[in-house]
């Protein structure tokens, strides 16, 4: 009888184990993933005229996430590592995009793209800041920023200029 008792109890014990052990409640943190850019484009590839127009497009995912494909985005022609990093405060999230070094004396057109998230329905501010490098705050500068009103159907579109 005792092994009985003592076996129902390890069961529970275990069973308990699994049920808090693999619990999916812990929450994600806010971050950008699938990060990806097109390199240096020809100024053929954007517009016959020699104009280019910079653009941020953007598009609810499943399970919270937003993309965004910032279009003509101009950085030096041999930038080192481009990279895009973003932070929430609030309802205002901030894209900071920077370049490792300016290697060259030329700048040229770059499509960057990623997805952040997780985000609740809701309206947000998203801020743009162009930086120099991630670890030189004193580098960054505030390019741009509009609103948006996060929801499962969101799509958008947002002309910055023609350069």
């Amino acid at each position: 009888m005792k092994k009985s008792v003592l076996s129902i109890i390890c069961g529970l014990v275990l069973m308990m184990m699994g049920m808090y052990g693999c619990s999916s409640d812990e929450a994600v943190q806010f971050h950008v993933r699938e990060f990806a850019n097109t390199g240096c484009k020809s100024v053929a590839a954007t517009r016959g005229d020699g104009l280019h127009q910079e653009s941020i497009e953007y598009k609810a995912l499943a399970n919270g996430y937003l993309s965004i494909n910032h279009v003509n985005a101009c950085f030096n022609c041999e930038p080192g590592e481009l990279k895009m990093q973003a932070t929430i405060s609030g309802n205002e999230i901030m894209i900071i995009e920077t370049e490792q070094f300016a290697g060259a004396n030329c700048i040229c057109p770059y499509d960057l793209y990623c997805e952040i998230g997780p985000l609740e329905n809701g309206d947000y501010t998203i801020v743009f800041i162009n930086g120099y490098d991630l670890s030189s705050a004193k580098h960054a500068e505030e390019r741009f920023r509009f609103n948006i009103s996060y929801n499962n159907s969101l799509k958008g579109k947002l002309n910055i200029k023609e350069w």
